[in-house]
Formats: structure tokens, sequence, C-alpha cells
């Protein structure tokens, strides 16, 4: 039953004596072993035997308690040491011998001795500090983080204290599944303006905690942390962190700062723990050992890392301090001590008499800005002009690839064109706008596409068909009465030449002579009339359609826009525009949502995608009137239609409950006072460098352009040509009639 190999280790090497009737043998549990040569390097002690005692886990309980029973018989085993177990508490209940416990145990037994003070002690002495009048913030918030495997111990003055808002566990897990139920965590502890944690975890899970604190700018003031620490193993891990405006406070067992570094809880405990053994050994005389070290742990005091030792009625350490260090990013200093006395009146806090603790009791709310010294890291989106690309960004690296209004605004946060609403407002915190947007509709300008025979324009098909109608019918009443008049008759008139007339005078290409019956006169000179009004007609039309854009939009309004169907419309994906429409009680608005919801494919996923579709025409983007607004600056192709609707603030993003959430407003309205919000936006939109309507005007009105003319060239062709094809039809027939006319004599002879 007897370890022999680690018995040997410790006789050889530590040269401890093996003599029966001089030695005091310790019974080990196996989860201490590892600790015992580096305690035995500072005891020195030569005086004990040790024997690992180890039970098999496969066991039942009963027969398992019976083998522990016979090894600690047959090893004459004098007092055990380890952690808590309940097989050997039963055993070492039967057989008398002493159990020095290095953990805390629910429910001890007679023979049980804990050298780790219980947990609800340290909880008593935190809620004596944390809750007390001993500081001026008695009435902020407090919340508990603790350890799954710590068990829960706190009592209920604790828990319906009305300043405990929350409580939260850290099961054991994976490393990233407990960084997110801590950045959850901490998260709603900002939101719900939770400025004081109590913490009751170990160092690693400490660690990983005030990383993610640090990452949500957690750790400095206003926000103040107190550890459950008994070996001081934190003291490491807070001289590692940033210094900044920190507050931390340490509940340990430890009586000065640099008592026990390097070693930790369980070295520590059984360090103690082999030192009331040496002691007690020491002092023995000749009798039965076990019945001495009972008498001697129930009624004496000892001396060890964690103070004073001495184990009260129910065999659990009384009369001992919980020292208290306060770390505040730049030093450290002793607050005071808790003492665990005979009765609760002496269960009190000391502070010492310093200057510092004086300070810590008198200081005031005020504190640097959180983020200072810290490298952030500032989340936004990629939106014209607020954030985007430099020329040449494939060549830079990190933030010298962006710039834009919100990269030229020094902040630390969600900066981007973030509008406020009650949903993002659930999420995150948001500043005083630092700009006010709309909602617009960007469209691309539609472009009338020129036509060779654009000269036919000013006029439409009906008129040209009623004045080549009315040129007919001119032509033959003129014929008609030019041949049938009483008076005047011209038997010598021709319908041809009254034809010719008619058309000369409409184009004003002049004509030989005029009728000569009072009747032709008169239709002749009411004919002239109605070609100068027509003429006059034509030419004002002509100008009108060279020198002026009667159309600069196909709908005029958001409203024509709703009425319509050949003009597609959209928006963002789960953007705030959406939401806008999904729930608006408008009726031209719920007509747009309603139509979104109907034609998914008008959403696009992203503003670039909105942008580009507008771009390619027909089709109206929903967006903010800033961003339209830098776009219709930029390209002279596109413009907005109103009216403006929906009227939001863009605001800086910070997490919940950010301590820094008032200043960033109050310099956001100060650089709104002294206008240099007003200089970045002349600086990011700058002016529209289209030409305006009227200067447009002014320029299509300089000359007439070939491509508004070029019809009247092609006509002059035309009659060109038809000119020679009638010439030389003409002369054909000439040539060719006295060949007919020959020809047919020739037959008649």
């Amino acid at each position: 039953m007897w370890n022999i190999a680690a018995l040997l280790f410790f006789n050889g090497v530590l040269g401890l004596s093996t003599k029966a009737n001089e030695s005091t043998k310790v019974a080990v549990i196996p989860e201490l072993w590892q600790y015992l040569p580096k305690v035995f390097s500072r005891l020195q002690e030569n005086s004990i035997q040790f024997t690992n005692l180890t039970t098999d886990s496969s066991e039942t309980q009963y027969d398992a308690i019976d083998r522990v029973q016979t090894y600690l018989n047959e090893s004459q085993t004098d007092v055990i040491i380890g952690p808590c177990s309940k097989t050997v508490k039963i055993a070492a209940e039967e057989l008398d011998i002493p159990y020095l416990c290095t953990t805390s145990d629910p429910a001890p037994e007679v023979r049980t001795f804990e050298i780790l003070p219980v947990l609800t002690d340290f909880i008593e002495a935190m809620h004596k500090l944390v809750y007390s009048r001993l500081r001026k913030e008695t009435n902020e918030l407090k919340a508990i983080i603790y350890d799954g495997n710590q068990g829960f111990h706190f009592d209920d003055n604790l828990l319906n204290d009305r300043l405990t808002s929350r409580v939260w566990v850290m099961e054991d897990g994976n490393i990233d599944r407990k960084r997110k139920v801590m950045t959850h965590s901490l998260m709603l502890m900002r939101k719900q303006l939770i400025r004081e944690i109590l913490v009751l975890c170990d160092p690693e899970t400490v660690k990983l905690l005030l990383e993610t604190a640090w990452e949500l700018a957690m750790m400095s003031l206003p926000f103040k942390w107190y550890f459950y620490d008994p070996a001081f193993q934190l003291r490491e891990i807070l001289e590692n962190l940033p210094r900044s405006a920190n507050s931390f406070t340490v509940f340990t067992l430890m009586p000065s700062y640099e008592h026990g570094r390097n070693l930790d809880l369980n070295t520590i405990l059984t360090y103690d723990a082999m030192s009331v053994i040496s002691k007690i050994s020491s002092n023995s005389t000749s009798g039965e050992k076990r019945q001495m070290f009972l008498s001697a742990l129930e009624k004496k005091s000892f001396r060890g890392l964690t103070g004073n030792i001495r184990f009260g009625t129910n065999h659990r350490r009384v009369n001992y301090s919980i020292n208290i260090f306060h770390f505040n990013g730049t030093k450290h200093f002793k607050l005071g001590s808790w003492w665990a006395g005979d009765s609760p009146e002496l269960r009190v806090i000391e502070l010492e008499n310093t200057s510092e603790v004086q300070h810590w009791r008198n200081r005031n709310q005020t504190f640097t800005f959180p983020l200072r010294g810290r490298t952030i890291k500032v989340v936004t989106i990629i939106e014209e002009p607020f954030v985007m690309f430099k020329k040449g960004h494939e060549n830079r690296t990190g933030n010298d690839r962006f710039e834009g209004y919100c990269v030229d605004l020094n902040a630390t946060m969600v900066v981007a064109s973030l509008s406020v609403n009650a949903r993002r407002e659930a999420a995150i915190d948001f500043t005083k706008p630092f700009m006010t947007r709309y909602v617009t509709v960007i469209m691309k300008i539609p472009t009338t596409p020129t036509k060779i025979f654009e000269f036919i324009s000013p006029l439409s098909q009906t008129i040209y068909l009623c004045t080549l109608s009315a040129c007919i019918v001119v032509a033959c009443s003129l014929y008609f009465f030019e041949r049938n008049s009483i008076y005047e008759k011209r038997e010598k008139v021709t319908f041809k030449e009254c034809v010719w007339y008619t058309f000369g005078t409409l184009l004003e290409g002049g004509t030989d002579g005029t009728p000569s019956t009072t009747s032709g006169r008169i239709l002749i000179y009411t004919w002239c009339f109605f070609v100068l009004i027509l003429v006059a007609s034509y030419t004002a039309n002509w100008a009108a359609f060279l020198t002026v854009k009667k159309i600069k939009a196909p709908v005029k309004s958001i409203y024509d826009l709703a009425l319509q169907k050949q003009i597609q419309y959209g928006t963002v994906k789960s953007s705030a525009i959406l939401s806008f429409f999904e729930t608006s009680n408008v009726e031209t608005f719920r007509k747009i949502g309603t139509e979104l919801a109907n034609n998914p494919v008008n959403i696009v996923n992203t503003s670039s995608d909105g942008y580009q579709r507008v771009r390619a025409g027909g089709y109206g983007f929903f967006w903010d009137s800033t961003v339209n607004s830098y776009k219709t600056n930029k390209e002279c192709q596109l413009t907005t239609i109103g009216p403006e609707f929906a009227p939001r603030g863009y605001g800086v993003g910070v997490p919940p409950g950010a301590t820094y959430l008032e200043e960033l407003s109050i310099n956001i309205l100060r650089l709104g006072d002294n206008g240099f919000l007003d200089q970045l936006q002349q600086k990011w939109w700058g002016e529209r460098k289209c030409l305006s309507d009227d200067e447009e005007d002014e320029n299509n009105a300089r000359g007439l352009r070939l491509e508004n003319a070029a019809g009247l060239f092609f006509v002059l062709g035309a009659g060109v040509v038809l000119s020679v094809f009638v010439l030389f039809a003409q002369n054909f027939i000439r040539t060719i009639r006295p060949q007919i006319k020959t020809g047919k004599n020739d037959n008649v002879t």
C-alpha cells in the first residue's frame, strides 16, 4: 500500500529520516504530491515521512473507504493533507486521524481542518467594503461574476441587496465560447450602467475577462473591479495591464505585496499545512500522535504564508486577516484588512491611515478620457464621401488606404453614415448628431437621342398632312377660278401652273405673275397669310427645340414615382430606409413599401449596387440625401427628386453604456459651433461642377449644331439627285418621242 518509489525519492533527495519512532507519517492525496518538493526546499524539515494516498476510482464508495482505512492503519499514518475528499474524510473520521484540507468543504467532518478559508468569508469582506459607507460611491449598481466550479456561496444579504443588479456565471468551456459569453455580459453591464464588478474566478478566467474589458473600454474609471484572489496570483496579471486610470481591488490572504510572489495557491496552502505539521511534530512527545495532532490543531495558533492559522469549533479558519490591496494603474497600496474574529462584532474592515487611502475614500467621479493612450478599432462602412479608398490604395496599408469626411473627424467609435433609429439605439448608444440627412430619390437624367430629321419635330404629323391637303385644295380652287370667271377668264392657264404657284408660295420660293381673277387673288392672299403664320410658328418651335431642355427627369416627385410603373425603384436591403417604408403610416410611403415587398429584385445589397443601377437608367434609388447630393455634384447625368422626407441625424455609435458618450457629444457640439463640421462638409462635398439650366440653355443657343441640321442637308442632297434624275428622264423622253411618232406613221402607210 505504500508508494515506495515516492518515499525513497523524498528520503534520498531531501535527506529525511525514516525511523518510525522519530518521524511523523503524513499521507498525501495525489493531487498535492507535485507541490511537496518546492515546499520542502523552503521548510528544510527532516522529521516527516510521506506516503501517496491513492484510491481506485472504479471502486464503490464502500470499497474505497475500506481500502483507505486499511492503508492508513498499515502505514500508521499520523495526519492527512490534500484537497477535500469525501472518501478520505469518512475514513479519517473512523480512525481519528486529523485531515488538513487545502480546499473548502461545505460539510466538513469532525476530524477535518480547512487550511483555505471559506469563500463566504471573502464574500463578506467584499460586501462590507463595496456596499458599505466607507466610500462615497455607495449608490453604484453592482454585478457579480464567478466561476461555475466555485459553487454558489453568496448569502441572501448580498443577493437581495438593492444594488446587486446581475450575477453571471462563467462556465468551463472553450476559449472562444467563454470570450463570447464575457463580451455579452460586459455589454449588458454597460447598457445597464453597472460600474462595479465583483469577480470570483480563477486567474486564467480573470485574464481573459480583463482582455475583453480592455477591448470594450471598461477597464478604467468609472468602472471598478474587485477580485477574490487568496494567493495574490493576479498580481502579475495586473502589473502587465496597460497603464490607465484603473481601479482594481484585490482581496487576498497575503499580508504584503511581495509576500508569496511566484507561488501558486496550491503551493502556498501545502506550505502552510506542512508548516503546521512540522511545528506540531517538533513539539511532540511520546504517546499517541493522532490525538496529539487533533488536540494541537484545536487549541493552538500557527503562523504561515497566509497569516495566522487557527481553527474554530467547526474546524474552519478564524482570527485571520483578508488583506485588501488597490491598484490605480500607476501604483499599488494597501487599503486595509478584514478581520475574521470569533464573534460578528469583530468581523470588520479596518482601513489604513495613509494619504493614498484617504484619497481613495474621497475621490470624486472626474476621470480622464478612458480611450486616451489606446489603439482603438473603429468600425465603419465604405460610403462616399464619408469613407472611401484613396487613389492607389492597393499600394498602401492600414489606415493610410482611406480618406473622407469620417476619416477627418478624429474619433474612436463607429463613425460612418449611420443614422439614429430605434432599432440601432437598442443595440448601441449614439452621440449627438454631427449631420442631418433626409431621404431623396436619385435618378439618371434621360438623354434625348439626336434625330437626323429633327427639323421636322417643331410641327406634328397632323399639321404636315393638313398643310399638304390645304395646298392641294388651294391649287385646285385656283385653277377652277381662273378658268371659269365670266369677266376675267384665262384660257391658257394650266393645272400644273396652279400647283407650282401654290407650293412656291408655301415655301417662299417666289412665282411669276399673279392670278388674273379677283376670286383667285382673294384665295392666294388668304393662302399667303396662312403660310406666314405657319412658317413663323415653325421657326419659333424649332428654336425652342434647339435651346431649351423641357424635361429634367422622367418624374417630378416621389409621388409621381409611386403612381407609375415604367420606372423601377428600390433601396438597400435591411437598411433604415427600407424599414421606414415597411412601417410608415403615410399612404404614399406605405404604397412604396408594398411595391418593394412585391418586387424584391429592386432591393439591392449595397448602395454601390444601387448607384450602378441608377447609371444604367430606368431605376430610382432611395438613399440618404447627403450621399445623393455628393453623387449629383460629381456626376452630371444624375439628378435627385424630392420632396425630402424622413429626417434623421448621423450619430457616432459607441458601445452600450460607454462612459465617454457624453464627452464625445459635447465635443461634437463644439465642432459644430466653431464651424469645423461645415468646413469638413465643404471639403468633401464641394459644389456641383455641371452647367446650370440657364448656362446650358445659353450654351445651346450660341449656334445651330450639325447634328440638329443634318436632315436639311440630306433633303437638299435628295433634291439635287431628284432634279438630275428628272433632267435625264425628260431628255430621254424627248429623244425617243419622234421615233415613236415616225414608227406609227410608217405602219399606217
